[in-house]
């Protein structure tokens, strides 16, 4: 199966991050949502579109869902 970048393609849809951060208590840091998504062997086009969210604190997972629907910064 061919490697997929998110860099190439549209930004990931929540569907595709939000199984990685099973487990993740919120109100939650940028950091510990990466922390998260590696302890849930999230693929690095994951942690990579983690990494692209804006701000940096998250209050819910709907956060995270607002913060795409924004694009990447």
């Amino acid at each position: 199966m061919p490697q997929h970048n998110v860099s190439d393609t549209k930004p990931y849809q929540p569907v595709q991050i939000t199984p990685y951060l099973k487990g993740a208590d919120f109100p939650a840091s940028k950091d510990e949502l990466l922390e998260c998504a590696e302890e849930n062997n999230a693929p690095d086009d994951v942690i990579w579109a983690i990494r692209s969210l804006r701000p940096n604190r998250f209050k819910a997972m709907a956060d995270i869902t607002k913060s795409q629907s924004n694009g990447y910064h």
